[in-house]
């Protein structure tokens, strides 16, 4: 058995969740959504009484509405992340790291998940639940909650946290400065959480457990977190733990997500590119993250994709120049919704 990286993009999740140039219609669908719920136009939240419930909604809306018609005018999310950035914006920054991190919960709520992660771990874990291949690491560009939500049907546990403290997930699950040589998950651009700096140290989760079926108390905590962050944003209560890969730097540091995951997948035998794209606003962290797993230019690189061949001839930019081309190979992938379809599953590479 080898050390065997999984570097994960939207693809891997795309089941449950849209792809790029589906984002703009899931935002339609939230506002929408948002638009019809009942509420008391006199009722305020306990905690934050600066504006009604009902107003909060529809500050909301707009919000919705604004953030789909600039992205249908970019090429996508990150384009529109990186102008704000750029023109410092950061009111409107803001606020789409809140509707977004709204919206991926809302989404993954609303839907069953992506069954390939649930055969994932059917096939990774071996004598019971906490049972790890500890030679297995995860990357993952995704702010979903599909790794923890597919491993709750095994540990039997409910409760996002504790799934994302056994999963050994950074973030949210455990600190990076704590890191151990294990099974790990790094999420390279946050997760779809919050600091509630009220209380600096305690990360605050819009559903705790995965049984969340309150389709209108879901949408009603999330015109919470808009007020809270947004409407009252000088305040400074709550911050979104969803990042972009410009955010990212520095790099050093042991308290830094980048520098532990380099550390972790330094020298793998195989790297697992699943649904992602390599896209060119990651790319100065994509190739230092390479670096580090290929440092001695004989590990194998499988891509798992209906593009793998276009991807493949990308990785030439990305990887050192002394990499062997010949050892990048593509694997089939389906876009599929049938969980029947049997050969529509996570590569598991003979390193294992």
């Amino acid at each position: 058995m080898g050390k065997v990286t999984y570097l994960l993009g939207a693809g891997a999740s795309f089941n449950c969740l849209p792809l790029v140039n589906g984002i703009p219609a899931a935002i339609d669908k939230l506002r929408q959504d948002i638009v019809h719920l009942v509420l008391d136009s006199t009722v305020y939240f306990s905690d934050i009484s600066t504006h009604t419930i009902s107003e909060g909604r529809e500050y909301f809306r707009i919000e919705c509405e604004k953030i789909q018609k600039a992205v249908q005018v970019q090429s996508s999310i990150d384009t529109y992340a990186k102008k704000l950035s750029i023109t410092k914006e950061r009111r409107d920054l803001l606020a789409l790291k809140v509707v977004l991190s709204c919206l991926f919960i809302y989404l993954q709520c609303e839907n069953l998940g992506d069954y390939r992660y649930d055969a994932f771990f059917a096939s990774i874990l071996k004598n019971d639940s906490c049972d790890f291949n500890n030679d297995i690491r995860i990357l993952s560009w995704n702010y979903d909650f599909q790794l923890e939500k597919a491993y709750s049907r095994y540990s039997l546990h409910n409760e996002l946290k504790v799934n994302q403290e056994l999963l050994h997930v950074y973030p949210d699950g455990r600190k990076v400065e704590n890191y151990q040589d294990r099974f790990s998950i790094f999420k390279m651009n946050g997760t779809t959480s919050f600091i509630d700096n009220r209380s600096p140290d305690k990360n605050d989760d819009i559903i705790k457990t995965f049984d969340f079926s309150d389709k209108d108390g879901l949408l009603k905590v999330c015109i919470w977190y808009y007020i809270a962050a947004v409407l009252r944003i000088e305040e400074n209560l709550i911050t979104p733990m969803l990042t972009f890969s410009w955010e990212s730097f520095p790099v050093s540091g042991p308290r830094n997500i980048i520098h532990t995951a380099n550390q972790a997948i330094a020298a793998s035998d195989a790297v697992v590119v699943i649904g992602y794209s390599f896209p060119f606003f990651n790319r100065t962290i994509d190739k230092i993250l390479m670096a580090s797993a290929c440092q001695s230019f004989d590990t194998k690189i499988y891509v798992q994709d209906i593009h793998a061949d276009h991807i493949i001839s990308k990785l030439g930019s990305i990887l050192p120049s002394q990499y062997p081309k010949n050892l990048m190979t593509p694997v089939e992938a389906y876009i599929s919704k049938d969980p029947n379809a049997a050969k529509d599953q996570f590569f598991l590479p003979p390193e294992l």
